[in-house]
């Protein structure tokens, strides 16, 4: 028995350690980003990669990354509409620990996928393939509608019938704060953006489909209605549709800060009551911890004027957002994992104490929290949208200058700001950055 017990620990504990790998922080893969145009077989190293190439200026390496993620997360989508319960079975089967799992992604970051694909597209302006993504965008939020209905209803009947208690509330010393906030709670979900649909609306209404860039556009003032710029883009709609001003470019700036906080790890002890007594099992928990607010610049200056900059999407209040109506899943799994664990470790001592010690160590050392995520992407999206002329002109953000030059009806330009840089693609596959500089006579034509 007591070879038995320590053979199930080594098993634990190897298999768990393979699996506790740390993610690799995204911003040293920008070095050389710009050249890199290999594929990863990776579904998160993908997303990683995709972003690093596309704040450096490698449109055409970002799409190849992501479309490989985006293959990965189309074969999920076709299992959870095909076969959802065997997406669901796993709720309560984790004995080592979550990272042991197969990784698919949350479900903002499968959503914003589709919205950075279309934002790449764009930025090669490629219209056609910006809109494949936009109504990829709709199907994907619906199979996780469905998806997630389910998941409630099979979640409350396991905690049920195990009874389990799945509130977070019950985890001592979780810092609950830090999914509590109130732009958390406000959240309808943890993956609809109104970037995502107001890209949509704007894609929508370059191809001169004016039903569906109203629907996206109402969508996103569902999900935002505090901000005034959204519900701008419905007021003369059919009119900008029909009518054409040969002299201006309806241009779309996408301003984007920061960078989502990362998932850390907190051990929580739960109280297991085994046949031999009580014991305290330490497990793992994700935690986001508290960070510095990104702030997006108030508003960019086109040839000395000022357009104000409107916060639309924060993926960071949705990355906790996402993992607060995870966590009764979590919690269901890890308290199932501890009555296991609890149980052998009791088993052990009760029949060698230095049996018992070795596997109270293996599993204390198998104990880690899921932190995986697409860390790269940024904290905040805002938006400002204003006509130019086709023409030159100076784009001005934190006081950094950009030329750049318009033509033709629609035009969206992309910048980011962390670490004190500033990157800005322009629609001809063209990233002006900080540290490279441009001349007036090299400006980008947007067309």
């Amino acid at each position: 028995m007591i070879k038995a017990t320590i053979a199930l620990a080594l098993v634990l504990g190897l298999t768990g350690c393979a699996n506790m790998l740390p993610t690799k922080d995204w911003k040293t893969r920008l070095p050389g980003a710009e050249k890199d145009m290999s594929v990863s077989e990776d579904l998160l190293t993908s997303l990683e990669e995709g972003e690093a190439r596309r704040i450096t200026g490698n449109q055409a390496g970002a799409n190849l990354a992501w479309l490989s993620a985006d293959e990965k997360v189309r074969k999920w989508e076709d299992v959870a509409k095909s076969a959802p319960e065997s997406l669901l079975e796993g709720l309560g089967a984790v004995l080592v620990n979550d990272k042991v799992r197969s990784y698919d992604g949350k479900d903002f970051e499968r959503v914003a996928l589709a919205s950075r694909l279309a934002m790449s597209y764009l930025a090669q302006g490629d219209w056609d393939r910006a809109r494949t993504e936009v109504t990829k965008l709709h199907e994907r939020e619906s199979v996780i509608a469905d998806l997630r209905e389910k998941e409630v209803d099979k979640l409350k009947s396991k905690s049920n019938s195990d009874n389990i208690n799945t509130d977070v509330m019950v985890l001592n010393g979780y810092p609950v704060h830090t999914l509590n906030n109130p732009e958390v709670i406000s959240l309808r979900n943890g993956y609809q953006s109104a970037i995502g649909h107001y890209l949509a609306g704007f894609v929508y209404e370059q191809s001169g489909d004016s039903s569906l860039a109203a629907a996206g556009y109402r969508q996103a003032i569902e999900l935002r209605p505090d901000v005034k710029s959204l519900k701008n883009a419905l007021q003369g709609l059919d009119q900008r549709v029909k009518r054409s001003d040969p002299k201006a470019t309806d241009t779309l700036f996408i301003v984007e800060a920061g960078e989502v906080t990362p998932i850390k790890s907190q051990t929580i002890p739960i109280p297991v009551n085994t046949p031999n007594g009580f014991i305290a099992v330490p497990m793992s928990f994700p935690i986001i911890p508290d960070q510095i607010e990104a702030l997006l610049p108030r508003s960019i200056i086109i040839d000395g004027q000022a357009f104000n900059v409107d916060g639309v999407t924060n993926y960071e209040a949705m990355s906790r957002r996402s993992l607060k109506d995870e966590m009764p899943a979590i919690i269901l799994r890890s308290t199932i994992r501890a009555i296991t664990k609890g149980i052998a470790i009791k088993e052990a001592q009760r029949q060698d104490s230095l049996a018992g010690l070795f596997v109270n160590i293996v599993a204390m050392a198998t104990e880690m929290a899921d932190d995986r995520m697409w860390r790269a992407l940024p904290a905040k999206v805002g938006i400002a949208r204003t006509k130019l002329t086709v023409g030159k002109h100076i784009l001005q953000v934190d006081g950094l200058s950009f030329p750049f030059e318009v033509a033709g009806k629609y035009a969206a330009i992309s910048m980011r700001t962390f670490q004190g840089k500033t990157f800005v693609s322009f629609p001809n596959g063209l990233t002006v950055r900080t540290d490279i500089p441009v001349e007036v006579a090299d400006a980008p034509v947007i067309k």
